[in-house]
């Protein structure tokens, strides 16, 4: 596959929501020579190793949703907005047969250490987990924001548990999808984890209580700033680069940017976020093609909104 200038689709957000933009030159590097990302493809490979296999087929219906970051539902909690329409997706995405696969940071213990209190403060979303659990349909990806001192590849969460990676082979298309959250090849949220956490939890965390830095305000603003399209962009670079050169599906978060892949560009999905005023994104896998969706509430209806066609997974590797 030729390396491509332009490698995610541009959805036509509304103000407040991340588009990755078509990046030029993005791939102006070689796998070989740069240092940085032969590193970060060791990692990746690491986590791809020793992730579980799970074999699919086009029977399968999955949904992968990512960076929840529940909190304690207090200011500082980026979810509480969106809870209501994460509640109703999930109950759909239930109903509906669907396996639910969350990508990281579905827990934000930066902030909130005890996962109890999480529990807690969002006993209904739980409750639907749950079902998930029950049914043998529940996978939960580990986020940095999730990781704890001595346990960067495995976090338990009450009867639940996140490990890093996750492979799904696909049976009719013979094509491997690689389910990790991304932070992987981010050297502050992967390397300066402790500091990170510390400046999340006492700075972050407690400018948000006091209400000088409000979450909505802060995401519709902040994280589509200049600079923090830049600095996202970087990070996804070597994230697109791998899917390219082993040739798998990648289905990241991290960034909060959803994306999805043009025509003959590398397979590097996104699943966006939860924590964006007044909407959620997530990925769908149904009959053997992925879609970006996003649910939005308009009055009392919830509405599921496709933003990109339906790809085959058969069609996204030569």
């Amino acid at each position: 596959m030729d390396k491509t200038d332009s490698f995610v689709e541009t959805m036509g957000m509304s103000t407040g929501e991340i588009e990755l933009r078509n990046g030029a030159k993005v791939f102006a590097f070689s796998a070989t020579s740069n240092l940085w990302l032969r590193f970060v493809f060791r990692r990746l490979n690491k986590v791809f190793e020793k992730s579980d296999v799970i074999r699919i087929d086009d029977r399968s219906r999955i949904v992968f949703f990512s960076d929840c970051h529940r909190g304690d539902n207090g200011r500082s909690d980026a979810f509480r907005h969106n809870k209501v329409i994460t509640f109703h997706a999930l109950g759909h995405y239930f109903r509906e047969g669907f396996t639910y696969v969350e990508v990281g940071d579905g827990d934000d213990l930066w902030q909130v250490p005890r996962f109890e209190e999480i529990e807690r403060a969002h006993s209904c979303i739980f409750e639907r987990l749950r079902d998930f659990q029950k049914s043998g349909r529940l996978h939960m990806i580990l986020g940095n924001h999730e990781i704890k001192p001595g346990q960067t590849h495995f976090v338990r969460k009450g009867n639940m548990a996140a490990s890093e990676g996750l492979v799904l082979e696909h049976v009719e298309a013979g094509r491997s999808i690689f389910v990790v959250h991304g932070h992987q090849a981010d050297f502050f949220s992967g390397f300066m984890i402790p500091v990170s956490r510390l400046a999340v939890r006492h700075i972050v965390r407690k400018l948000h209580a006091a209400g000088v830095v409000k979450h909505r305000k802060e995401i519709s603003s902040i994280m589509n700033s200049p600079v923090a399209k830049y600095a996202a962009s970087k990070l996804e670079k070597p994230l697109v680069e791998w899917a390219r050169t082993y040739r798998s599906i990648l289905i990241c978060g991290h960034t909060h940017r959803a994306a999805y892949p043009r025509p003959g560009s590398p397979p590097y999905f996104n699943a966006g976020s939860c924590v964006y005023p007044g909407f959620i994104t997530a990925i769908e896998l149904v009959d053997g093609r992925l879609q970006l969706v996003k649910w939005v509430q308009k009055e009392k209806d919830m509405l599921r909104l496709p933003m990109s066609n339906p790809i085959p997974i058969s069609m996204l590797v030569d």
